[in-house]
């Protein structure tokens, strides 16, 4: 029947048979748990959910329900359209996924930007204003006629297709973004959080600016606070959340622990020398995140950010944020639409009044204390200094 409207409804007419709703939605649970998205269309939506002009959809072929679950589960809220029950009342064949675009652009007016994967998406592409071949680890056939660009997923995968006829490009370059939003865009959502009038914040903050604590001791307290910033504020949806996976209980049974979401796939960035202690407890709260020294923005490298879902971006106290901001630059310019979370001690409130922040989307500061103070230390007031005992040095 090949890809007919009657070989598209037959399966939805099969799944009624099989199963009921209830194991209906068990199965679709199992088979989205085996589902992993590409780091760079997780980020990429991350940025399009919080741009009030732009909205993002997925059309499918196959069963709605995978996708709202994968898509639940890395945090985004994308509208889904796709069959697989009678109920849904309709079936989605290559055709519609193009008539679709073309509603979108004469009913709407809106300008459509498409990526798809394989013969299924190729009406689509040629109706869009903007198409994107995405090209993976399975072969793709491009029909005659088709003007479009191509990406390779993951970025290692060997080139296959004809350069001249589908130029390559990368969904993590500013250059693209750029493209699609008209400029980089500013941070729109509430960014920042920190627990200053929290009473645990107080009990942790109060060794922080005992200056009769000494260096061993502070180290060991800055490692409790990134491990709490890490459990309280890097689990919150909004910045990383967490995910659930099988451990074996103590009752012999197998029962759901918890980890920070795609831990593998974080990368935890220390700035040296005063971000160290912290950022040691935050690799306490995610063991299987990666973990990166760092003296200088240029010690991160493309293979530190490639593949993965979010940076961690570690210092003990943020003043003016200049150095900060150099490290999210030096960031954006290797991926222009990873997740960072920026994670301090305490941080002088014009750095977050002045919301330079804003200038990096999809980006997110948690910190310990928010002070209204702005200074610069020294000797025996320069946190560093404190922390590694060399307070005589000016």
């Amino acid at each position: 029947m090949g890809y007919s409207y009657t070989a598209f409804r037959e399966p939805m007419l099969l799944y009624e048979d099989a199963c009921n709703g209830k194991q209906y939605e068990d199965i679709c649970d199992r088979i989205a748990s085996m589902v992993v998205m590409c780091p760079e269309f997780v980020s990429l939506l991350q940025i399009v959910a919080e741009h009030k002009g732009i909205d993002a959809m997925v059309i499918t072929c196959g069963p709605r329900r995978i996708w709202e679950k994968v898509l639940q589960r890395e945090g985004l809220s994308v509208h889904v359209i796709g069959g697989g029950r009678i109920s849904d009342g309709f079936v989605v064949t290559a055709d519609i996924k193009a008539t679709l675009v073309e509603r979108m652009q004469t009913r709407h007016k809106k300008k459509v930007w498409a990526f798809g994967d394989g013969p299924l998406d190729v009406d689509m592409l040629k109706a869009a204003d903007q198409a994107i071949v995405v090209h993976g680890a399975k072969a793709v056939t491009v029909r005659d006629g088709l003007k479009a660009r191509h990406v390779l997923l993951p970025d290692t995968t060997s080139q296959r297709l004809d350069t001249s006829r589908l130029p390559r490009i990368k969904l993590t370059t500013p250059a693209f973004v750029d493209a699609i939003f008209g400029t980089t865009p500013s941070h729109t959502a509430d960014n920042v959080a920190h627990a200053t009038d929290k009473n645990a914040a107080k009990l942790l903050m109060t060794t922080m600016r005992d200056a009769a604590v000494p260096a061993v001791a502070l180290r060991e307290h800055h490692h409790r606070v990134g491990w709490y910033l890490a459990t309280e504020y890097l689990s919150q949806n909004t910045t990383i959340g967490i995910e659930a996976y099988p451990i074996s209980h103590v009752n012999g049974t197998l029962t759901n622990g918890y980890r920070l979401h795609h831990e593998n796939k974080i990368i935890i960035v220390a700035i040296m020398r005063a971000g160290d202690p912290m950022v040691l407890g935050i690799s306490d709260a995610m063991p299987s995140a990666m973990f990166l020294h760092a003296k200088d923005p240029a010690d991160l490298k493309p293979e530190h950010v490639n593949q993965r879902h979010t940076v961690v971006v570690v210092d003990s106290v943020i003043n003016t944020g200049r150095i900060t901001l150099m490290y999210l630059d030096r960031i954006r310019a290797l991926h222009a639409t990873i997740r960072i979370a920026v994670v301090a001690g305490v941080v002088q409130e014009k750095f977050i009044t002045d919301k330079k922040l804003g200038g990096h989307a999809n980006a997110r500061l948690a910190a310990l204390r928010v002070s209204v103070n702005q200074y610069k230390g020294f000797g025996a007031t320069d946190t560093g200094h404190r922390l590694f005992n060399t307070t005589q040095l000016k």
